[in-house]
């Protein structure tokens, strides 16, 4: 198979839309545990490292990191389209 053959862009297509799907799961589990009041959460506090984080901050470092792996994948499927793998094909 060649690097940039159709099969290799179906695949990493494919790749990328699970762990697309995989990331709004991770969305909708940190939505459906910020709806519980916190006496209700397992943690209240999250120990990433050695540093210790509120809820919170948790959440919210958690969210930002998923939008930016969201972002890189765009600008990854934008810059490197299907038409670019059709022609060096």
């Amino acid at each position: 198979m060649l690097p940039n053959s159709e099969e290799r862009y179906a695949r990493v297509k494919e790749m990328r839309e699970r762990l697309e799907k995989a990331l709004d799961q991770y969305l909708l589990i940190l939505a459906e545990l910020d709806s519980l009041p916190p006496d209700q959460r397992v943690r209240t506090d999250y120990n990433v490292g050695g540093v210790s984080f509120s809820w919170n901050a948790y959440r919210n470092s958690v969210i930002s990191a998923i939008h930016s792996i969201k972002e890189s994948l765009a600008v990854l499927q934008a810059m490197y389209p299907y038409e670019v793998y059709k022609v060096y094909s």
